[in-house]
């Protein structure tokens, strides 16, 4: 019970607040002093949940003898036990503790069973943008004042010439401060610029890109970033899917010589800013092209990053004087042939990924056909989340809108399979369509209804290239479009 004390008031005329215990509430002088207090306040009492913030130069003051603390005995069967409350300190004349009123009424947990409640707490919390805000300010605080410093025993050494024999790195050097602090580049013997986007107070950490998270549970998602206005709406898609505490964001850019490094790292920094704001943990590296070939770079950092999906931003793909010279010269294109890794790609028509709102559920679709069931199990295990409310759509597609009773039974038993895989991952309420007519124009006006963020379809087993229906689906869809691969 917090209780005022009575009798003490505080040099502002404010009486002073003191934490005690049920049983200091018994006697008779205690008992009509809280009546007192419950008059005073409308006929209303408090119950104190024993969370406070201290100032810590001053609870290290106080805590320099037991006198601060007054012992309390209580039996338990036939032995005495002696006790020491952290809430006696509220007592202590050289502590002015004030009380604060949660606004709602807080959940108060009497027993094991009931940590099950804190569940909703728990998810309320972090969909909260106030808290969220809260947060990304104490992390551009601590972002102030980096400057880099060289870490000893972790530099190359140099020869005569000034020739690296490995890799040099170089790291923010991190404040007293406590909290995450993004900073530090590492730059490779090739010319190669990168930086981590975790860090903590206190403590100097440089981190190898071959040796990032290397045993995280999430997925590692790699986003190339290109100075364009469609990397933006790439990188809002990144938020959408990564879950903080469990998936890794690494923003890779490729610039063409040492001299725009410059450049190629305040471009990665931008974004990398809005990522970690997001409390997700990310990573940027801008690569030195040289004399090798974009797309040799691309594929090394995918070799060497292992990651789980790869985000692009294509913004030659939407050209209105778009021919096929342009088509067979398209980076994105290119990417999709030789990678085997799921790919998700983003244009200038992805207008679905223009945030409006702080926080905004994913909502997906997936295309249903027979073939097409890992990119579902992708979907759901590596893109979504139901405990933050994501969205599944499933799209089945039929060519014409005339079909026989046979075909409708064959494709609602298909359907009725998707949503009982989609079920099995917590998605029970997934949405069902049936279209019909040309399937990348069907796909894109239903994204479009739908307001859908991501669209993931697989290729035919089998498949080289890009067949013409999906590179129609990602020139036309407003959201973005995953290209799935089945890596049998």
């Amino acid at each position: 019970m917090a209780a005022g004390a009575a009798g003490v008031e505080g040099g502002g005329g404010a009486a002073g607040v003191v934490d005690l215990r049920v049983a200091e509430l018994s006697s008779p002088v205690m008992v009509e002093a809280v009546a007192g207090v419950r008059r005073q306040a409308g006929h209303e009492g408090w119950v104190g949940l024993q969370r406070a913030i201290m100032h810590v130069p001053t609870l290290h003051g106080l805590l320099n003898s037991l006198g601060i603390f007054r012992p309390k005995l209580a039996m338990s069967g036939d032995v005495a036990r002696l006790s020491l409350d952290a809430g006696d300190i509220t007592a202590d004349p050289r502590v002015a503790c004030v009380a604060v009123q949660a606004r709602n009424s807080p959940a108060i947990l009497t027993s094991p069973n009931e940590v099950d409640d804190l569940i909703p707490l728990l998810l309320a919390q972090d969909r909260s943008a106030a808290f969220r805000d809260i947060l990304s300010q104490i992390n551009a605080a601590a972002n102030t004042g980096i400057t880099p410093t060289f870490i000893p025993g972790l530099l190359s050494s140099y020869g005569p010439s000034g020739d690296a024999s490995g890799p040099a790195n170089i790291t923010g050097g991190l404040g007293p401060g406590l909290g995450p602090v993004m900073g530090g580049f590492t730059v490779g013997s090739n010319g190669s610029v990168s930086m981590s986007g975790c860090a903590f107070g206190g403590a100097q950490i440089v981190s190898s890109p071959a040796l990032l998270l290397a045993s995280k549970p999430g997925i590692r998602i790699l986003l190339f970033v290109a100075a364009n206005d469609v990397t933006q709406l790439a990188v809002n898609l990144v938020l959408l899917m990564a879950r903080p505490g469990r998936d890794v964001v690494h923003l890779v850019t490729v610039v063409h010589n040492s001299l725009v490094t410059t450049t190629g790292q305040a471009l990665v920094l931008k974004y990398l800013k809005q990522i970690s704001n997001a409390m997700i943990e990310a990573h940027a590296e801008v690569l030195v092209k040289g004399m090798c070939g974009l797309l040799e770079m691309m594929e090394s950092a995918v070799e060497r990053l292992s990651p789980g999906l790869v985000v692009l931003a294509s913004s030659a793909l939407t050209m209105s004087n778009l021919n096929t010279a342009s088509v067979m010269g398209s980076v994105t294109l290119s990417v999709l042939k030789r990678l085997s890794l799921p790919v998700a790609v983003v244009t200038s028509n992805s207008r679905n990924l223009v945030l409006t709102q702080r926080r905004t559920a994913l909502r997906c679709m997936a295309v249903v056909e027979a073939t097409s069931r890992p990119a579902l199990n992708f979907l759901c295990t590596s893109c979504m989340e139901p405990m933050r409310g994501d969205r599944l759509v499933l799209a089945g597609h039929h060519p014409t809108r005339q079909m026989t009773s046979q075909q409708q039974q064959t494709q609602r038993r298909l359907i009725d399979n998707f949503a009982d895989i989609a079920s099995s991952h917590r998605f029970h309420s997934a949405s069902r369509l049936q279209l019909d007519g040309s399937l990348d124009r069907a796909l894109s006006a239903a994204a479009d209804e739908e307001g859908i963020h991501l669209v993931g379809m697989q290729l035919p087993l089998g498949s080289k290239g890009v067949p013409g229906h999906v590179l129609g689906l990602i020139r036309s869809c407003k959201g973005a479009v995953l290209v799935y691969r089945d890596p049998l």
